[in-house]
């Protein structure tokens, strides 16, 4: 983000002008946190699929972020983000589809989750 601030000060004056955009944001970010996180397995069809769903929720000022997950299987990882833009003290849950995992192998799979 480029915020740009200008500044006038008038030889033998006591005022200052300023004019800019995008204050706020500068000032108060948005601080994005994760509140819960799970995990869990499903069928589309006849294809078993892995899910993890996070709920996230913004403590800063409104503003966009990411959320991203990293699931792990073996040597195997995937990593999947989304956007967010909320505002001051609002929450959203979002779901994350992997259909890449293998429930046909003995590999058991993790997760990571966070926000940017």
């Amino acid at each position: 983000m480029v915020v740009f601030l200008f500044v006038t000060v008038f030889s033998g004056c006591n005022e200052i002008t300023e004019t800019g955009g995008m204050i706020s944001e500068t000032v108060n970010p948005p601080k994005y946190i994760v509140i819960s996180k799970e995990s869990r397995e499903g069928y589309e069809g006849p294809d078993k699929v892995g899910y993890v769903d996070i709920t996230v929720k913004n403590n800063g000022g409104a503003g966009k972020g990411t959320v991203y997950v990293k699931v792990t299987q073996g040597s195997n990882e995937w990593t999947k983000t989304k956007p967010v833009n909320l505002g001051n003290e609002k929450s959203t849950t979002l779901s994350f589809r992997f259909n890449e995992i293998q429930f046909w192998t003995l590999d058991s799979w993790s997760y990571t989750v966070w926000v940017d």
